[in-house]
């Protein structure tokens, strides 16, 4: 995938050869699906390591948001005998910060060893220029910088084990907000390990442990995506390793760990039925160990979550819980996590069931349920903020053929009850949606929000299946409603594998339209400006080509002199933008707001993400015009 380069720096002063000259990156792009695949890394200049910077949207599931503070969080990575540090600084405030860079110099990463000797400083023997940077940082973005240690210490001595601490700090002033963030919130401390392993090697000595007759199998879903991981399950400073197996009639998982007489088998965690769907790994009750959940499936389709706590050195099960979807959360803020789960009733109609489960005592117990007898089917359940100050459940569920609702549900002086406004005998829930959509956090800020689909202007005489139904994402308000405008609206194509976030600049004035080829399905998808006396002018036409169609239509398109450009590819399909070519149609003021909210080539790049998990997402996004 190629990498988009944006360098955005504002520098006084006076510049010197031979200095090192930071680069500061800005990325806009709304989506929240994998925004590290669109803008990875800054060109590097000038001697030695430059500061490489990157504003992005983090994704929110990686650690928990610290509301009302600006936070620096890190983590690290042993690679090609060097240690990679990757960094942020997060905005968790509701107003935009301001920092200030007194010099080229954007950061300091101090490692000491484990007797507090200082073996590595990152600005020792650089020279950086003297200007000022600034750099404003929205609420809930981040500065990101990623930088290298090759493991050689004051002496030029190559380091290959011990325990080190790296101390890594922002080298900003926030001006006059550095009385409320505090010079704590721009430093953060990794603690890492040398001597770590491959992969080939981690896989060699967790073969060795699996049990007779199993091979290793890779989880539907996890955090890591492998049949193996290592990982640092009782915050000792040591990694464990966990592989997961398969047997003919068993599944589960085996913890690997390591002392002075070599490897040894540690637990063997036993899965549930024939396939393993999950498996995370939580601290449950808030003692800094983390605990393993184990989703299997039997022969009939019927899931449970098994629930194994670390109690000293050995995992036990406490808990297993049969579900369809699952989440786990804090939904009142105390150290525990919380699961909730959704079920189907086979019932004579069938319906649907929301539980609630507690830590108590060592073990989860059901503290709430709610039926709803008008869904057939769930499809996905979330605990996650209603609003910064409140978590919430967000259950979304199948009613009908291919219709869906949403259901909040929030904890309150002990009692569950709805976050949605109750609806009148004659009204529709207000989160009733044609087709299903999964309720999230689309813009990272830490509040779920809620996917409802609308059609786009002058297609209202299109069959449901033929509408380009635009996802609109909305929060809710202090009284239970949707607010009226949404956070975010996006047209998507999930088996293409692409979504295109709306600019804002456009809500209501635009529409979709789709050529579609009965053989084929969609060939092409038009986004139209709608001025307000109708008249229309086209932003640009994405185009699905066959790729064994494609040297015959790049001809095409040369010959009648069309300007386009090479979005992206899947397995079977070339993504082609025409642009226009000039307008006849637009006068006076129409032509003026078109051209204000025009998007050129980089700009429907930025707007552009692959999508979906099917397989067949754009694997690459290109920026060269053909």
């Amino acid at each position: 995938m190629k990498k988009k380069v944006v360098r955005n720096v504002v520098i006084s002063g006076v510049l010197s050869a031979g200095l090192v000259i930071p680069s500061v990156s800005l990325a806009t792009n709304m989506s929240s699906i994998d925004n590290n695949d669109r803008i990875t890394n800054i060109e590097k200049t000038a001697i030695g390591d430059e500061n490489d910077t990157i504003v992005t949207k983090p994704k929110f599931d990686e650690q928990s948001i610290v509301k009302g503070k600006l936070e620096t969080r890190g983590s690290y990575e042993i690679k090609d005998g060097k240690v990679i540090f990757d960094f942020e600084l997060m905005n968790h405030y509701t107003d935009a910060i301001q920092l200030e860079f007194g010099s080229g110099q954007q950061y300091e990463i101090i490692i000491t060893d484990e007797a507090g000797k200082e073996v590595y400083k990152y600005s020792e023997g650089k020279f950086f220029t003297m200007a000022l940077v600034y750099k404003s940082i929205s609420p809930g973005e981040s500065l990101k910088w990623q930088d290298s240690w090759d493991m050689t210490n004051k002496k030029g001595e190559k380091l290959t084990t011990g325990k080190y601490k790296a101390k890594i700090t922002v080298a900003a002033r926030t001006g006059e907000n550095d009385r409320k963030t505090g010079r704590n919130s721009l430093t953060t401390i990794i603690d890492f390990r040398l001597q770590e392993f491959s992969k080939e090697e981690v896989k060699q000595i967790a073969k060795n442990f699996l049990p007779e007759g199993t091979e290793f199998t890779t989880p539907k879903e996890s955090q890591q995506g492998e049949s193996f991981t290592q990982i640092d399950l009782n915050k000792d400073g040591n990694d464990e390793i966990v592989a997961f197996y398969k047997g003919q009639s068993s599944v589960g998982a085996i913890v690997i760990e390591q002392d002075a007489l070599g490897w040894k088998l540690k637990n063997k965690i036993e899965g549930y039925g024939n396939s393993l769907n999950y498996v995370g790994f939580h601290d449950i009750d808030g003692n800094d160990k983390l605990d393993i959940l184990i989703g299997g499936q039997d022969e009939n389709n019927n899931n449970k979550l098994l629930i194994y706590k670390l109690n000293n050195r050995t995992y036990e099960e406490i808990n297993s819980l049969y579900y369809e979807r699952f989440s786990i959360g804090n939904l009142d803020e105390d150290s525990k996590l919380d699961i909730a789960t959704l079920i189907s009733l086979d019932n004579e109609m069938p319906s649907v069931k929301l539980q609630v489960y507690s830590l108590f005592d060592n073990a989860y117990k059901l503290e709430f349920e709610k039926e709803f007898k008008y869904s057939s089917f769930p499809y996905n359940i979330a605990i996650g903020g209603v609003s910064r100050e409140q978590k919430g459940i967000f259950a979304d569920m199948v009613v009908g053929a291919h219709s869906a609702i949403t259901e909040v549900f929030i904890k309150e002086n002990g009692e569950y009850k709805s976050a949605l406004k109750e609806k009148g005998d004659d009204e529709l829930q207000l989160t009733f949606k044609p087709y299903p959509l999964e309720s999230q956090d689309v813009n990272n800020d830490g509040v779920i929000e809620i996917g409802i689909q609308s059609a786009p202007p002058e297609t209202d005489d299109l069959p449901m299946a033929a509408i380009p139904w635009i996802n609109c994402w909305y929060k809710l308000d202090d009284e239970g409603r949707l607010v009226s405008e949404p956070v975010m609206k996006d047209y998507s194509n999930y088996s293409e594998g692409y979504k295109f976030s709306i600019p804002k600049s456009w809500y209501g004035k635009f529409t979709i339209k789709r050529e579609i080829v009965e053989e084929s399905g969609i060939n092409s998808v038009q986004f139209m400006y709608l001025a307000k006396n109708n008249q229309k002018a086209r932003f640009f036409t994405l185009h699905h080509i066959a790729k064994s169609d494609w040297e015959h239509d790049k001809q095409r398109f040369q010959e009648k002199g069309k300007s386009y450009f090479i979005l992206g590819e899947n397995n079977t399909n070339m993504f082609v933008i025409e642009l226009p070519q000039g307008n006849k149609v637009l006068r006076d003021d129409n032509l003026n707001e078109y051209k204000s909210i025009f998007l050129d080539r980089e700009g429907i790049i930025d707007s552009f993400v692959a999508y979906g998990d099917n397989g067949n997402a754009i694997t690459w996004i290109g920026d060269s015009l053909k």
